[in-house]
């Protein structure tokens, strides 16, 4: 069968597979060691108040939102932030609270983007997070860091589940595969394989050669038989995640995994279990995974969504978009029963009715940048406008995931 190149295009478009261009073979990893980020997106927006709820403020809680507070007796786990403020998880993500007792989760409190260019779109506010920058550029945030460190690597930089946007891995340095339907993409893939390799267009032709030579083979997946899988979107794109990594010849140092659903302006409570119960699920398969292939310490997984939401509801029962958040790092080598930040007063909010953002996103991008990836922060600025998590200088060690 012929593949045209309006054929790919028409393909790429549809989500079966897009990779940017040029093939430089780079990725962050060192020689001795492989590593593996796994960057979640909570699409729309997460509710943060009904994620991790801060005791102390239960009350006023109640009295903003009075239909969509969760009932305080199904909380069965708390935690003290660094100034002792008690804080519930939210009673569907048992499998966190798991993690957390064991000392492989952190939680993040009062999470956003603290800076005037802040914004309360989901398109501009998920570039912002994406890009690691309120000045938008054509490269991700992992692009951008790849640009500064060309770590030897052959293969893709990263792959993109459940979305048909590069995101994190947009950018011109480097390689990345989006994989949004999996079937579709095996059933192109064979007909790559059956396409001459000679073509007019050089990249064209790298490209094919690119995806006929990338190993996708699921059939030996024996590491992987103890591990269950919800039947969720989610939960498949974290089976293909893992079906990937446990080929021993691939190695994929950055996963993004996009699961959506998480702007609740209608039926905030309804809608918030499912979603929270999806997300436990799906990282409890994810933790699973990565031990049963013996790579859990060289693992971390970050949590993210391009904002909260406000402390009182609408009349949907529901909740509009907002700005402070939270958000979980979860790792092997991750140790102390840590937490990020401390929870802001939902009373007090901006001149747009915001819950006041206490720690900016960028922090915990330095700290993963130099704790587990290793990278050596740079002495000056530069041209790096608001990219502040490659500078020395913004790194906190009161964020260390070491």
């Amino acid at each position: 069968m012929k593949i045209s190149r309006r054929d790919f295009i028409q393909l790429s478009s549809a989500g079966l597979i897009t990779l940017s261009c040029p093939f430089t073979g780079l990725a962050f990893n060192r020689p001795s060691q492989k590593k593996y980020l796994f960057l979640i997106e909570l699409a729309g927006g997460n509710d943060g108040i009904n994620t991790l709820i801060p005791m102390a403020q239960f009350n006023e809680i109640k009295k903003m939102r009075p239909n969509s507070f969760i009932d305080e007796n199904l909380f069965k786990k708390t935690f003290y932030s660094n100034t002792n403020q008690e804080i519930a998880f939210n009673p569907y993500l048992k499998d966190l609270v798991t993690l957390q007792n064991q000392g492989n989760l952190i939680p993040i409190l009062g999470l956003g983007v603290k800076d005037s260019h802040s914004s309360l779109s989901h398109f501009h506010q998920i570039k912002t997070w994406e890009k690691g920058s309120s000045v938008h550029s054509n490269q991700g945030w992992i692009s951008q860091v790849h640009e500064h460190y060309k770590f030897n690597h052959k293969g893709p930089l990263g792959t993109v589940l459940g979305s048909n946007e590069h995101g994190v891995l947009n950018g011109q340095e480097n390689k990345s595969l989006v994989i949004n339907q999996l079937q579709s993409f095996l059933k192109f893939q064979k007909q790559i394989k059956k396409m001459p390799h000679q073509h007019s267009d050089p990249k064209f032709r790298e490209l094919n050669k690119f995806i006929a030579d990338l190993d996708l083979s699921f059939d030996n997946l024996s590491d992987l038989n103890n591990v269950n899988f919800s039947e969720d979107r989610f939960s498949q794109d974290i089976k293909t995640a893992l079906s990937l990594i446990s080929n021993k010849k691939n190695h994929i140092p950055v996963f993004k995994i996009k699961i959506g659903g998480f702007d609740t302006h209608k039926e905030l409570l309804t809608r918030h279990k499912t979603l929270m119960t999806d997300l436990n699920n799906g990282i409890k398969s994810l933790v699973d995974g990565l031990k049963a292939l013996d790579i859990f310490q060289d693992s971390l997984i970050m949590t993210y969504s391009e904002f909260g939401r406000r402390a009182y509801e609408n009349n949907s029962n529901g909740n509009d978009h907002g700005t402070s958040g939270v958000q979980f790092l979860i790792g092997g080598a991750l140790r102390g029963n840590k937490v990020f930040g401390e929870y802001p007063d939902i009373t007090k909010w901006d001149k747009r009715k915001n819950i006041e953002v206490g720690l900016d996103f960028r922090k915990i991008y330095a700290s993963i940048l130099n704790d587990f990836l290793k990278v050596d922060l740079l002495d000056t600025p530069g041209s790096l406008g608001d990219k502040y998590y490659l500078l020395k200088e913004y790194y906190d060690p009161n964020y260390s995931l070491s």
